[in-house]
């Protein structure tokens, strides 16, 4: 099973934000393509202006695939991610990443192009649910009545954290991260307050801790590896 590694990251307060996000792309991004055992490299930056309507904390995050949980692993020890990390305070602040391990449930797959609008969803479970209980309500319950109710989403994925995170007591950075590409703008809010929409919006309440759920618009950039 293919895994992915994403990190959520904020910006340093101290520098503006373009020349951040510049480096982030033109200076940080081309050497993560030599981590051992990558397949893939993605970065989601978020939108400005009108666009930017979200509430949650973060600048853009970060998607890197690997072939399976060992070589994510492995990448992650690896030299060169200790470098990667280290140089990643030249843009971003520490203390506001938060990442994990997932696997991916592609729900509705469509050719994907960089610039695509993209809604993004940093998820949490409600307290009194356990992890895999969270788990198969979003992916077999709430998943597939999203797609039968949006219609706008071109692309929808859930990546839900690696269930031996939660060993022990651990709670990885979120218990998912949802990504779901859209038509437009237009399209997405034609349907705010139709019943098909407000089924949705209601059956989020089984599942997700509404004090933390946070939300973003993006825009995707990959590397090719």
């Amino acid at each position: 099973m293919a895994i992915k590694w994403l990190v959520a990251l904020r910006y340093r307060d101290d520098r503006p934000k373009e020349a951040c996000r510049q480096y982030w792309v033109e200076q940080h991004g081309p050497p993560v393509r030599g981590l051992p055992g990558l397949k893939r490299y993605v970065q989601s930056h978020r939108v400005s202006g009108e666009e930017d309507i979200g509430d949650a904390p973060y600048d853009g995050f970060a998607s890197l695939w690997f072939e399976d949980g060992a070589a994510a692993k492995q990448a992650l020890a690896s030299p060169q991610m200790a470098a990667l990390r280290a140089d990643a305070s030249h843009f971003s602040d520490p203390a506001g990443a938060r990442s994990f391990l997932a696997r991916e449930a592609v729900m509705r797959d469509s050719p994907a192009h960089d610039g695509d609008l993209k809604l993004v969803t940093f998820n949490y479970r409600l307290p009194e649910m356990s992890p895999a209980a969270f788990q198969d309500y979003w992916e077999n319950r709430h998943g597939p009545l999203v797609l039968r109710n949006f219609a706008a989403l071109r692309r929808y994925v859930q990546n839900h954290a690696l269930i031996e995170l939660y060993d022990g007591g651990g709670e990885p950075g979120f218990d998912g991260v949802l990504e779901a590409w859209l038509a437009s703008f237009e399209a997405l809010n034609a349907g705010e307050g139709t019943p098909e929409h407000e089924s949705v919006r209601s059956d989020e309440a089984n599942f997700l801790d509404p004090a933390r759920f946070r939300f973003m618009f993006v825009r995707e950039k990959t590397f090719q590896i």
